[in-house]
């Protein structure tokens, strides 16, 4: 048996070598698609990003990417993610330029056919990327998200807001050495709020995010109660921390909703969840429900052992400004682990 598995194992592999080479003798009549299916089916094969094959098919693929559909475009990007491919090299530039022109109506190719699942998988791509995000291309996904806002699953939601999170640093960067003052200043009105149920946490004149569209984030508000239900414990990990990194927070029903989800599926919990929303909760000030704290910390006592030491000290802090006398019994059961480096699966959070 372990013979004949190993004879198959040749031939697939012989296989694969065979078809590497016929695809890259045609490599030059390669279109969109076959490019996008060909370097998602190589980065599945795991060729890394030296393979003369993909370097061919990138090649390539920056001389068609200004005709690129969206969908080929995405698809293509998601495949040099897995492949933990550098941000910033001449083809991710490429695409991001594509669907640029794509979303803001520059092109043949009508925005219109952009689904909400594209749109927020585009923003979660670019941030697993650390690509830096043009202005631009924020402001197009955030204008495309509020025409399909209604097709967003709790999901998209989560990834979205996630990463726009993620490039809000960039943007900064970005705004302060084009100005040199830091940017311009988005001021709250009296209570404090851009837009109907958000606002900034802090009081004071926050630098102004082009993108971060106060629009958009009411409206997916609205999105979200009507698909509390389905989210899970990730997707309300995931939008309370994007929102907390933003010093942003949504409005009171928002916010009871996720908070009830949460008690819901608490058991369901892993770690790094568990760290996400005590420092979301702890960072926006947030009243927690009735019982979530205990809840949460029963939970973060059950996987305690999945903890980084640093975050399990930080979660006990979250804990206690979330609630007085909160944390001591996370912090007994720390005490109680055994005294060992970290391990594969430990969670840290930055």
């Amino acid at each position: 048996g372990e013979a004949v598995a190993r004879g198959a194992l040749l031939e697939v592999v012989s296989l694969v070598a065979a078809l590497e080479a016929r695809a890259l003798a045609l490599v030059g009549e390669f279109q969109e698609h076959d490019i996008a299916m060909m370097v998602r089916s190589t980065a599945r094969l795991g060729l890394v990003a030296g393979d003369p094959l993909l370097q061919a098919l990138e090649a390539r693929a920056v001389t068609l990417a200004p005709e690129f559909a969206f969908r080929n475009a995405l698809m293509l990007l998601l495949a040099l993610q897995k492949m933990e491919k550098v941000a910033g090299e001449a083809l991710v530039v490429a695409l991001t330029r594509r669907c640029t022109a794509i979303l803001q109506g520059r092109c043949t190719v009508s925005s219109g056919s952009v689904e909400a699942q594209e749109v927020a998988n585009l923003a979660w791509v670019l941030a697993k990327m650390r690509v830096v995000v043009p202005r631009p291309l924020i402001q197009a996904l955030q204008a495309r998200a509020l025409v399909v806002v209604d097709d967003f699953t709790a999901q998209e939601m989560a990834n979205m807001v996630w990463a726009l999170s993620c490039v809000e640093k960039t943007l900064l960067l970005q705004v302060a050495e084009e100005t040199g003052e830091g940017g311009r200043h988005l001021a709250p009105d009296s209570n404090g709020t851009d837009s109907g149920g958000w606002a900034r946490r802090s009081q004071e004149p926050a630098p102004y995010i082009p993108g971060l569209e106060p629009e958009l984030l009411d409206a997916f508000s609205e999105r979200a109660l009507v698909v509390a239900e389905d989210f899970e414990p990730q997707h309300v990990a995931m939008l309370l921390w994007g929102l907390g990194k933003m010093d942003l927070f949504a409005n009171e029903q928002l916010l009871q909703v996720l908070q009830e989800r949460a008690l819901a599926t608490m058991p369901e919990w892993e770690a790094r969840e568990v760290a996400m929303l005590a420092w979301a909760l702890a960072h926006l000030q947030v009243g927690p429900e009735a019982g979530l704290v205990e809840a949460l910390e029963t939970r973060a006592v059950a996987v305690a052992g999945d903890l980084f030491p640093v975050t399990g000290d930080r979660l006990v802090g979250e804990l206690a400004q979330l609630k007085q006398g909160a944390g001591v019994r996370l912090q007994h059961a720390l005490r109680q682990l055994p005294l060992s480096p970290p391990v594969d699966g430990q969670v840290g959070l930055s």
